[in-house]
């Protein structure tokens, strides 16, 4: 924070002095989605209400192995 009154950062009152930080760009929406797909055919993912273990490992006989 920039001292005195204004409530601003240092980087808001002088922008010139420090860089801008670049957006990442994410995964699509079919990443996401051949993500999701092949975690469900996997059980690679927590099991609902489960603290520890991934539903492949807590019901192996629902999952092929891989």
């Amino acid at each position: 924070m920039a001292g005195g009154e204004s409530g601003l950062k240092l980087n808001q009152l002088h922008p010139g002095l420090y860089p801008v930080n670049q957006a990442q760009a994410g995964a699509t929406r079919e990443q996401v989605k051949a993500e999701l797909a092949t975690a469900l055919r996997t059980g690679n993912y927590v099991a609902n209400g489960e603290i520890d273990g991934q539903c492949n490992e807590l019901h192996p006989n629902m999952h092929p192995a891989m």
